[in-house]
């Protein structure tokens, strides 16, 4: 469990991200994400790869916001934890949809690809740097599937604990919640 919250801590507490005020509240739509499963990359250390073997699965809303107007492809996401007021909502990456022939995608069908950081986090092991990378499936306006997102290790002062290339990943499946907030 120790692992776990390791783990949880360094990866998904966004430290430095914009939350509060300015949060979208238009032109956005929310997701129940639920993380099933957990790798980590040979280069990773073993308390790290103990908490990939070791992974239970949890859920963290996710809004996306489309800065264009709903149907643009453009889109910024932000998370919260389930419980949380939208007030704790933080920015933690840009994206895109992408059709599967290439040109601009929809929740409909599309590929969302996005990137985020990079997220300084002081540990009790040291500092660490990383940097999120994430794609997956939208499909029927309220579904994204075969998704995963990728923890990249780009920096550290304590390599044994954080080593930089160090590449820890979370497959996930993201239900629509309740539509909200149109063009306006």
């Amino acid at each position: 469990m120790k692992n776990l919250l390791v783990v949880s801590s360094l990866f998904f507490a966004l430290v430095g991200c914009d939350q509060g005020p300015n949060v979208p509240d238009i032109n956005v739509a929310d997701y129940r994400v639920l993380y099933s499963n957990a790798t980590a990359s040979s280069s990773c250390s073993q308390e790290l790869l103990d908490a990939a073997n070791n992974f239970t699965e949890y859920a963290q809303i996710y809004r996306l916001h489309f800065p264009e107007g709903n149907g643009s492809s453009r889109v910024d996401l932000h998370w919260k934890n389930e419980g949380d007021t939208d007030s704790s909502y933080a920015f933690f990456a840009a994206g895109t949809l992408v059709s599967p022939d290439g040109g601009p995608g929809t929740l409909d069908d599309g590929q969302l690809n996005y990137a985020g950081g990079a997220f300084q986090e002081a540990r009790s092991q040291g500092t660490v740097t990383f940097e999120i990378e994430g794609r997956a499936r939208a499909a029927f306006g309220d579904l994204l599937d075969n998704a995963f997102e990728e923890y990249i290790i780009t920096e550290s002062s304590n390599t044994a604990a954080y080593p930089i290339g160090c590449v820890y990943t979370l497959e996930y499946t993201a239900q629509g919640l309740a539509e909200q907030g149109g063009d306006s």
